[in-house]
């Protein structure tokens, strides 16, 4: 009887730490998962993309490791010091562009049918060296062509376009023309509509939870470090028919131009990722794992990162925007186009 009970427990102790071993396994896919689901159903978020990496390791990637010139050296730090923050949230969007030690470069925003933007044209030109006079030269051929909002756009005014007049130019003129008109990408709705994205959903979790490798780390900083170990072909195979299942959308080819997958590079790609408080704060990608394909010269870590935050910056309406009248525009460059075209002139 002793025998039989001493059997049993060594059975279920066993048992016990070979799932414990399996869930050690599990644990961090599931983790990160859930934090990537968590991140993405955020009302407000914040996404922050930069560079990270020094001078030289940054040289040794894009200029492989040559002796940098002023201009050189100019270059690579507006490369490493620039930001592009965008936040989302209740239906809105901004994008916020820091050109090296330029805040608000260039700025963007979304609010229901209304887009908006803004640039420090003359901050950027004076940052790349425009020669004097240029934007005055500039200014005065579009006014002159009839776009007068061009003034408005160098002098760093907030410029709005409606969407919704455009996506209905863009409907009349299909139909005026006989072109196909693709559902569910024009009007109000945007992307809403398409078609195919629930395949390519599933096809992702897939890829998640049978190709993608990941491995707990540490805690860090910024929470706790995972890195994902992504074999690219495998990948692309899983996904490739789900993506040839989605509508031909404007530079994403459907069906038949999709690339076979022996074009794609039969390699592991490594991404780190940071949790805290079960959401994703961080991502990286090390672009010097790529150096051999460019053929830079040896370097250290340089990565493309990402920082999140559960929190975005207040999203509204600027004071003051210039309306441009996209649609109008385009119906006369299109109407001038085509008596361009009746006199004979184009090819």
């Amino acid at each position: 009887m002793k025998l039989r009970r001493s059997m049993a427990l060594l059975i279920l102790t066993s048992l016990a730490l070979v799932a414990c071993g399996a869930a050690e396994t599990l644990a961090p896919q599931v983790a990160l998962r859930e934090a990537a689901q968590t991140t993405l159903g955020q009302e407000h978020a914040q996404y922050t993309l930069s560079l990270v990496g020094s001078e030289d390791d940054v040289n040794a990637l894009v200029n492989g490791g040559k002796a940098l010139t002023d201009d050189d050296r100019k270059g690579l730090e507006l490369l490493r010091t620039s930001r592009l923050v965008v936040s989302t949230g209740a239906g809105r969007f901004a994008a916020d562009l820091r050109l090296g030690t330029l805040d608000r470069a260039f700025e963007l925003r979304g609010l229901e049918s209304k887009l908006y933007v803004r640039a420090d044209v003359a901050g950027m030109a004076k940052l790349f060296g425009a020669e004097p006079g240029e934007l005055d030269d500039v200014v005065t051929q579009a006014r002159e062509a009839g776009f007068d909002f061009v003034a408005d756009a160098v002098a760093g005014r907030w410029l709005w376009l409606d969407l919704n007049a455009l996506a209905k130019f863009g409907e009349e003129f299909a139909e005026k023309n006989g072109l196909p008109v693709p559902e569910g990408i024009t009007g109000a709705e945007g992307l809403k509509g398409l078609e195919g994205f629930t395949q390519l959903r599933d096809a992702i979790a897939a890829a998640w939870s049978e190709n993608v490798k990941v491995e707990r780390l540490s805690r860090e900083g910024a929470g706790d470090h995972y890195q994902l170990t992504v074999p690219l072909r495998q990948v692309y195979q899983r996904l490739a028919p789900a993506l040839s299942g989605l509508p031909g959308l404007p530079g994403l080819p459907a069906g038949p131009g999709l690339p076979s997958a022996d074009l794609v590079p039969d390699r592991n790609v490594i991404a780190d990722v940071w949790v805290a408080d079960g959401r994703l704060t961080r991502a990286e990608l090390d672009l010097a794992q790529f150096a051999q394909k460019v053929g830079a010269a040896e370097g250290g870590r340089v990565a493309l990162r990402i920082d999140v935050a559960d929190r975005a910056s207040d999203v509204s309406a600027p004071t003051g925007a210039v309306e441009v009248k996209l649609a109008e525009i385009l119906q006369r460059f299109l109407g001038a186009f085509a008596g361009l075209s009746g006199a004979g002139i184009s090819s």
